[in-house]
């Protein structure tokens, strides 16, 4: 196996065994990504002239965990989706609540004696 295609095959294993809620997600995203760019400059002559360098074994074990990142990358969109949507939800009920409470209008005149 190469070194383009060891990168990339150790940057999707780290980013898959990374937890959902970890801070360190985010930038294992960004890191796969530019591995990934630099994979592909140096796979796309070789897939296309059939080389000896990158075996079809090596370009299925890339294929599959990418596919394995993108599941896992549109899985986190979705969470945030109904996160944000429930954030939405608990910021009108909090409005709601607040907007019962407190006074409709203040008063700035002087009480009576008396």
């Amino acid at each position: 196996m190469s070194a383009p295609t060891e990168n990339i095959v150790a940057r999707a294993k780290a980013l898959l065994e990374l937890e959902s809620g970890s801070e360190e997600l985010l930038s294992a995203f960004e890191a796969y990504t530019q591995e990934m760019d630099t994979w592909l400059e140096y796979a796309e002559p070789l897939l296309a002239g059939n080389s000896s360098e990158l075996s079809a074994g090596d370009a299925a074990e890339v294929l599959a965990l990418h596919e394995q990142v993108l599941n896992r990358a549109h899985d986190l969109k979705a969470g945030t989706k109904e996160e944000i949507a429930n954030m939405k939800q608990k910021g009108k009920g909090l409005l709601a609540y607040t907007e019962e409470n407190l006074p409709k209008r203040v008063s700035t005149g002087k009480g009576r004696k008396g």
